[in-house]
């Protein structure tokens, strides 16, 4: 994936990360100018991503639990 937007062959916009993990993913491409909403059924890994996101003074705040909590616009 990460050589697929180094090369721009992912057209920015809308990313939904289904089974995130810590969020790795997620955060990269928020920094790479894609809004993202990431989901994992591990509410431990979704403290990890909100963490690491955090951490890493990612601006991705759509880190959530249960899939039917998302809200899509």
């Amino acid at each position: 994936m990460i050589e697929f937007v180094k090369k721009g062959l992912i057209k920015k916009g809308k990313i939904l990360d289904i089974c995130c993990g810590a969020g790795t993913n997620s955060i990269y491409l928020v920094k790479n100018s894609f809004s993202v909403y990431a989901t994992d059924i591990s509410p431990k890994a979704i403290q990890y991503a909100k963490k690491n996101s955090e951490t890493r003074k990612s601006k991705n705040k759509s880190f959530i639990a249960e899939f039917y909590q998302f809200i899509f616009q």
